[in-house]
């Protein structure tokens, strides 16, 4: 299968115009062998938007700072503690910080450390957030003139072209035992089964285990850990010496084999149903498959509330919450999370409404 465009997914937005930018953008992606992970290449018409959105405060829905990502908060909060030193007063930077949550969280667990954040977005920030210095700017920014102890970045090192230059001046802005901790999306378990939900707009690189120890290679750095959490890997970085670690290797073409299967599958699946009487669950994570699909009038459901009654690009109809889908009860329920989806599966079981819908989940497929 060859990929040339992709719908703009940045966010749901409460009238179907996309939030007044286009729909479907070029996508143009390839396999960096040195970095051993798929990247995105960029267009002038791709940075303009992108540069655009970010500028305006864009936060996806399901990012840490909005409401369906908070959960990962306490897990990111515990990995720091337990790969950062706090026994002595440290200076702490948070890169990419949003509305300050984590910031804030980790303040209130670890008084008597200096505390920054910086940030290029509009975001309002979080109730509560004092004593913490926050710089609207994009990084590196010439405001930052300090060293850091610690400086972590969660969802951010995906959307960068360059993640080499951005761990090099992240190195560049730490003390001479500092360590860096990053969290990015896990694209191993779509390697894996040739899924291509993983793909957005806005994410120029899918990161592996395999290709976090290409990039620590690189740039001559050292993985302290690497560790999945919730669909994210985060890993934290220093100069200094540990051991290897074991990681599953991905290749393009193993990838575009499953992927040619898995499409095959649901193009099989859903050609016994019509779009009405179908329902995808977790639209935004089915949103690249129902473009190659040209499946755009199909019912969305989603558990985020933020989502309700709003559009994403390409899709006809809302996003309805399951209230909503009883209602009415489809003859099919496709779930499109890796992550939650048998948690989602189960929770339908138990309504008697959905007892003559087949609920699929993908990884079923």
């Amino acid at each position: 299968m060859i990929i040339t465009e992709l719908p703009f997914f940045f966010k749901s937005h409460p009238l179907p115009d996309n939030g007044g930018y286009p729909h479907v953008l070029p996508f143009n992606i390839y396999f960096d062998e040195e970095l051993k992970m798929f990247r995105q290449q960029a267009t002038p018409e791709l940075k303009n938007i992108l540069k655009q959105v970010y500028e305006a405060g864009s936060l996806v829905d399901g990012s840490i700072s909005s409401e369906s990502g908070k959960e990962y908060v306490p897990f990111l909060l515990d990995y720091i503690k337990k790969h950062a030193t706090f026994n002595d007063k440290i200076d702490v930077l948070e890169v990419g910080c949003g509305t300050g949550l984590i910031l804030k969280k980790l303040k209130e667990d670890t008084l008597g450390n200096n505390y920054c954040g910086i940030e290029p977005g509009n975001h309002p920030i979080v109730e509560g957030l004092r004593g913490v210095n926050i710089i609207k700017d994009f990084f590196p920014s010439l405001k930052l003139q300090q060293k850091f102890d610690l400086v972590y970045s969660f969802c951010v090192l995906e959307h960068l072209e360059d993640p080499i230059n951005f761990i090099e001046n992240i190195y560049n802005q730490l003390t001479e035992k500092g360590i860096m901790i990053f969290g990015v999306p896990n694209c191993e378990p779509f390697y894996r089964e040739g899924d291509l939900s993983m793909f957005y707009n806005e994410h120029f690189s899918y990161f592996t285990k395999q290709s976090i120890v290409a990039l620590s290679q690189k740039l001559n750095l050292s993985i302290l850990d690497i560790s999945e959490i919730k669909g994210m890997l985060v890993f934290a970085i220093s100069n200094s010496e540990v051991k290897g670690f074991q990681y599953e290797l991905f290749t393009k073409e193993d990838y575009f084999k499953k992927l040619d299967i898995h499409f095959n599958s649901l193009k099989q699946l859903f050609s016994r149903y019509n779009n009405d009487e179908t329902v995808v669950y977790i639209p935004g994570r089915a949103l690249n498959t129902f473009f190659l699909l040209n499946m755009k009038d199909v019912r969305l459901v989603d558990d985020n509330t933020e989502m309700y009654k709003r559009y994403l690009p390409y899709f006809s109809n809302p996003v309805s919450n399951l209230e909503d889908i009883l209602s009415n009860p489809p003859k099919l329920m496709f779930i499109y999370s890796r992550t939650f989806g048998n948690k989602i599966k189960e929770k339908c079981l138990l309504y008697p409404q959905l007892k003559e819908t087949i609920i699929f989940t993908i990884d079923e497929l």
